[in-house]
Formats: C-alpha cells, sequence, structure tokens
C-alpha cells in the first residue's frame, strides 16, 4: 500500500511502514515506524508535522494578538471562561509558555 499525505508518501510493504518524499524513492526514506499498535496513525502524524507546526506558531501570535487588544476584565473572563471548561489546570492564563516551549523543541531549539 502506498499513501500520499501532503509531500510525503507513507509505504506499507509487509509489516513495515516507511515514509518518504513524494518525489523521492524508497532510499530517500526519512523515517520508519516499528511494529506496535497505532503505527499507521503515527506515520500520519509525522507527515502532517510541519503543517502542524506551522498552525501552533501561527495560533500563538493570535493567542498575543488578541491578549494585548484586551482589557483586565476580557482577560478575567476569558480566564474564567478556560477554568469552566477544565483548560486552565493550574496553568497560566494562554499557556504561552508551554506553547513557545514546545515550538522550540519542534524546531531543535532548547528552552
Amino acid at each position: 500500500m502506498n499513501q500520499r499525505i501532503g509531500h510525503w508518501h507513507v509505504v506499507v510493504a509487509e509489516d513495515d511502514i516507511y515514509i518518504a518524499p513524494a518525489q523521492g524513492g524508497a532510499d530517500d526514506m526519512i523515517a520508519y515506524v516499528s511494529e506496535g499498535d497505532g503505527r499507521m496513525e503515527i506515520a500520519h502524524l509525522i507527515c502532517v508535522a510541519p503543517e502542524l507546526l506551522s498552525e501552533l506558531k501561527l495560533a500563538n501570535q493570535i493567542i498575543i494578538n488578541a491578549l494585548n487588544t484586551m482589557t483586565p476584565e476580557q482577560k478575567q473572563a476569558w480566564d474564567e471562561l478556560n477554568t469552566r471548561d477544565g483548560l486552565k489546570d493550574g496553568w497560566a492564563l494562554t499557556r504561552n509558555t508551554v506553547r513557545e516551549a514546545i515550538i522550540a523543541r519542534a524546531e531543535g531549539r532548547k528552552r
């Protein structure tokens, strides 16, 4: 089975799953997903990781921009909604530090 996901091909050969560039060949493989449950989901996640990182970076900036336009009262109301929905869990209002640390790790930077 050979499935194209974005710029990548997920190739299933017998019990093996390989990920290679859509324009490349088997020698250009970038990842091998070994045995275990959820292997295909992991392969798909690897393929869309660059898009997910891009969206996370955009969402981070959107949240920062929104915070910079809010009054203290609006920030408090947002905080209350997050707490009500179980999203706060002891973290700061926007989890900005967590997002920026994940972005840094995904880009290979220490944070």
